[in-house]
């Protein structure tokens, strides 16, 4: 008797450390106490269940989510044999659905889905069968299952007062991304905001992360990257005030990506580092490592770091998710390292393997583009067709500069040279205008260095030495500051003003030297 009560007086104290230790946001050692708690020698069905289910939500915050999965399978065996417990065994499906695409098997998820939402069904509880409904909406979006995923989101019909509010914050955001897969900005954007609108009312910070990171998203893929920046900051700060470890890592590796697409190199190089240096492990960032870190460890020159992103296994988990997006992006990274490595074969059979599977998808350019630039001649036109298709959509400004692009690197292999260069001027000026720096840098090395610099009218070997007689004390130490790498952030800092200012004295500095980009700075002032 002594010795049951000294062992439940161990549970109850190992809960206790594991609570206050979640409270302040340490999920690891959480996670080691609820583990303790359950490794008592005699531990009663209750107290079992309700301990896993909190080891659960504290490893998925941790840096080892993937730890979850033999929890999760023995919670949901044991509340499908109680039917008191549905409601219970629905909660415990949602967490393996995230836990499947954080694993990189986003094609699990659809099936385990179906059956929480048929559970739900026959227990008439319609605010989860309105969940289940959403869920099955997101995931098909994210197997590129288009036509199948847009009837679950009308199932759910309206959602009003009387929801909940993580319901509704679900909904709105689901909404949001059917419309920018289908180019409606202004809809996306509306619904974007009512879910952002709900969010001070919401309890669970993961979720709000959640819809920041989903903005972020939907404003990439329309191509508002100013946007997608802010939102995927707003993300990382709540992930990090809240220490959610592997989804640091996960939201510096997109920061980074953006960072990249406005041509900040340096400052999304630094991000990569970040992640790369911390303590979290889960498929997910594996292939997120390959698609982002490859091609910047690449731009960067850096065989160390291009060793830690280029795992093979990245390729491995990319097709398992059957995500086209996920296929498209990481198929797209190992190509480019084969080229540059001279293995042309395997770049070319790598390229051809991804087109064999991929749809057409509202953010796998990079597929299309690497397919133009070394692809298999017979593999061009399908690789256009994953373009051209999202070409007649009303936001279609970022497939129409992909697809000039295209067509100057397909011309450019047939020696079509005034061919490639007209459509090398049309995507630089249309990624300029989208303030995508990095791809408009490309159409730019396509063309020759006179026809480049007509928009830098007669400035164009201006020495450096000589901005004295163009430009303000003030505006050229801020243009030799942008000549260094430097983001508007950082310039702001070191002068001691605002962003708003540096943006401004930027401004100044295009007008007076003729020019539309910060990146045309180096040519026009013959660094």
């Amino acid at each position: 008797m002594v010795r049951q009560r000294t062992v439940a007086n161990v549970l109850v104290a190992h809960e206790r450390a594991g609570n206050v230790a979640h409270e302040h946001h340490f999920y690891a050692a959480a996670a080691q106490h609820y583990q303790d708690a359950l490794n008592g020698a005699t531990v009663v069905s209750d107290d079992y269940n309700r301990i896993s289910q909190k080891l659960i939500q504290a490893l998925l915050l941790s840096g080892e989510p993937s730890a979850v999965n033999p929890l999760c399978d023995r919670l949901l065996t044991a509340y499908l044999a109680t039917p008191d417990n549905s409601t219970k065994a629905i909660e415990i499906m949602l967490k393996m659905i995230r836990q499947r695409w954080i694993d990189s098997k986003t094609n699990e998820t659809l099936p385990i889905i179906t059956q929480a939402m048929q559970l739900a069904e026959r227990m008439d509880e319609q605010g989860l069968w309105m969940w289940t409904n959403l869920m099955m909406h997101n995931y098909c979006v994210l197997l590129g299952r288009y036509d199948e995923a847009t009837p679950f989101l009308n199932n759910v019909g309206k959602v009003g007062n009387k929801h909940a509010v993580s319901l509704r914050i679900e909904y709105y955001g689901q909404w949001a991304a059917e419309a920018a897969i289908t180019g409606q900005a202004a809809k996306a954007y509306r619904y974007h905001k009512r879910a952002l609108a709900l969010v001070k009312h919401e309890r669970d910070l993961y979720r709000v992360m959640g819809i920041w990171h989903d903005y972020s998203y939907c404003a990439t893929i329309l191509g508002d990257v100013a946007l997608a920046k802010s939102c995927i900051e707003r993300a990382l700060l709540i992930a990090r005030q809240q220490h959610f470890l592997w989804s640091i890592s996960h939201l510096c590796l997109v920061y980074a990506s953006i960072l990249a697409l406005m041509g900040e190199f340096r400052s999304a190089y630094g991000y990569l580092l970040e992640a790369l240096s911390a303590d979290a492990r889960a498929p997910i960032l594996e292939r997120a490592f390959a698609e982002i870190g490859i091609p910047l460890a690449l731009h960067m020159n850096d065989e160390a770091t291009l060793a830690k992103c280029a795992h093979p296994e990245a390729l491995t988990l990319a097709f398992q998710s059957e995500e086209p997006e996920c296929i498209s992006s990481v198929a797209a990274a190992f190509a480019k390292l084969y080229g540059v490595q001279g293995d042309r074969e395997g770049a070319q059979a790598l390229l051809h393997r991804a087109l064999e599977v991929v749809q057409p998808a509202p953010f796998g350019w990079d597929l299309p583009l690497e397919v133009a630039r070394q692809g298999a001649s017979a593999d061009l036109p399908r690789a256009r067709n994953l373009l051209e298709a999202r070409t007649g959509l009303p936001r279609s400004g970022v497939a129409r500069a992909c697809l000039s692009l295209f067509d100057a690197h397909a011309a450019q292999r047939e020696s079509n040279v005034f061919v490639a260069h007209a459509h090398a001027k049309d995507a630089r000026e249309r990624f300029e205008a989208l303030h995508w720096h990095a791809y408009a840098d490309e159409a730019r090395s396509l063309l020759p260095h006179v026809q480049d610099g007509s928009s830098t009218s007669q400035r164009q070997s201006l020495p450096f030495t000589d901005m004295q007689s163009v430009l303000t004390l003030r505006e050229q130490q801020v243009a030799g500051f942008v000549l260094r790498g430097m983001t508007n952030r950082a310039i702001a800092l070191e002068l001691s003003i605002s962003e708003n200012t540096v943006e401004t004295h930027m401004s100044s500095i295009m007008n007076r030297l003729g020019i539309r980009s910060r990146y045309q700075l180096g040519d026009v002032l013959g660094e």
